[in-house]
């Protein structure tokens, strides 16, 4: 079975620059709006049992390059654990990862991602009171938390600050009609 390499999914972020057998040269692509990039995420098939060869090739440009030395990339096989891959090094701006996948599909990453199916999974099912304000950068529904208390119930909404230099996180509670008491 040949080799096969996606990020066709949420949070997933790689591009396939060359690939031959049981080996590939990939790039970390750029953050969304942004001229830096750290991120890695993506799902592997098609190569259970047998050892494949990682090499992602543009880490020397990458937003920290000081963090690949002793790096260790992430697997998965549900997305749920995860566990360091051991055969990972870093020379002359390449991170190579060795490693042979127990079952397919397994999933390789920076670290242990967050993505949106896990923070609606912590919030709650769709339908649970959303309320949509306006849309993330990414095209997304934002969804308010209500926080209960012994006082008074209200309602926050967490987002992130729309900068090219840096990203941060605000809360906002005042300004924004979402965040009104309920």
């Amino acid at each position: 079975m040949s080799l096969t390499i996606s990020s066709s999914f949420d949070a997933g972020n790689i591009r396939v620059v060359k690939q031959d057998g049981d080996s590939a040269d990939l790039e970390i692509v750029h953050d969304h709006m942004s001229d830096f990039y750290q991120w890695f995420y993506f799902r592997v098939a098609g190569a259970a049992g047998r050892e494949i060869t990682l090499r992602i090739t543009n880490c020397a440009g990458s937003a920290y390059p000081n963090g690949w030395p002793d790096y260790k990339g992430v697997m998965s096989l549900d997305r749920e654990q995860w566990v360091r891959i051991t055969d990972t090094s870093y020379a002359n701006g390449v991170l190579t990862m060795k490693l042979t996948p127990p079952q397919d599909p397994v999933w390789i990453a920076y670290f242990a991602p967050y993505s949106m199916e896990r923070h609606h999974d912590l919030v709650g099912p769709d339908g649970e009171e959303l309320r949509v304000a306006d849309h993330g950068v990414q095209i997304r529904d934002r969804r308010p938390m209500r926080l209960e208390s012994r006082h008074e119930p209200r309602c926050i909404n967490a987002r992130c600050a729309e900068r090219r230099d840096a990203s941060t996180h605000a809360l906002s509670a005042a300004s924004d009609p979402v965040s009104a008491p309920l």
